[in-house]
């Protein structure tokens, strides 16, 4: 069981952001990064490719939360914020600050509901 003082709780939000920046920059090589993106799949489809690196993240918030419903909702989010930026719908910046709000996202709940 966690314990839920407030050091502990700011373990879970580091490891969230820690595990972000791993996932996405670290396990993405840049195959997966340019192949992910609509009409620039070459080995496999692009949809394979965003999935295997959205599933990471998911993978990622169920360790650090225990909970499957957080991390499929963050494969979902990961996949739809990855998508339209493949589309260039915004920038990198813009990017990552989506994804960092869904890891705030994630550790409100986790905090609230545990």
């Amino acid at each position: 069981m966690l314990d839920h003082s407030l050091g502990s709780n700011i373990n879970i939000l580091v490891l969230l952001f820690m595990a972000h920046f791993v996932c996405d920059f670290t396990f993405q090589n840049d195959r997966m990064a340019v192949e992910k993106v609509k009409g620039k799949d070459i080995t496999l489809n692009w949809r394979w490719w965003l999935f295997a690196h959205c599933s990471t993240h998911g993978l990622a918030v169920i360790l650090i939360t225990s909970s499957a419903l957080l991390g499929i909702c963050e494969l979902i989010l990961h996949w739809i914020i990855d998508y339209l930026k493949g589309k260039r719908f915004y920038s990198l910046f813009v990017d990552q600050s989506l994804h960092i709000l869904c890891k705030l996202i994630w550790f409100f709940i986790f905090i609230n509901f545990n």
